[in-house]
């Protein structure tokens, strides 16, 4: 039996739940907004957001089918696409999808809405955390076999179902 060469055992140790746990570590720890305000003596002052928080404050209200959702925590709680960590091995592929689902969702609204949230509204987005996100969510898609479908300013996300004929 020959040994495994590293490239192997990267792939052969890829683990879906320890790569959301990356993705959901860039949206909540790292900074991926901000806003520039000028006050009347002509100030400029700069806040910033992690993703979560620009998503609740900023992104939310856009969402259409929201039912009566009044948050974006309430949200994900009810399209159970809330992520426990303790045990990473306990985490489900349908809440994963779930998780996904959304934060692809809210990056969608982000870029549909961009030119008011950006010109009218006064934010801006961090390209490194989000080109971070995006590349390991299309990884971690990829591996769980999900397709993407894009309708407007909704993204839906469904298991690949290869039926093979003869």
């Amino acid at each position: 039996m020959s040994k495994e060469n590293i490239y192997q055992l990267v792939e052969k140790n890829y683990s879906p739940e320890k790569e959301v746990r990356k993705i959901h570590d860039i949206l909540t720890q790292e900074i991926f907004f901000n806003h520039t305000a000028t006050d009347d003596q002509g100030h400029k002052a700069v806040t910033t957001f992690r993703f979560f928080d620009f998503a609740d404050k900023v992104l939310f209200p856009f969402i259409q089918d929201k039912g009566t959702c009044l948050g974006l925590a309430e949200f994900m709680a009810r399209a159970d696409a809330i992520l426990e960590f303790g045990d990473c091995s306990n985490l489900s592929t349908y809440r994963i999808t779930n998780y996904l689902e959304i934060v692809e969702n809210l990056l969608n609204l982000y870029f549909y809405h961009k030119r008011t949230i950006e010109r009218k509204m006064g934010y801006d987005i961090y390209y490194t955390p989000y080109n971070k996100v995006v590349f390991l969510m299309t990884e971690l898609e990829k591996y769980l076999k999900l397709t993407k479908s894009v309708k407007k300013d909704k993204v839906l996300l469904q298991k690949l179902d290869i039926k093979i004929r003869k």
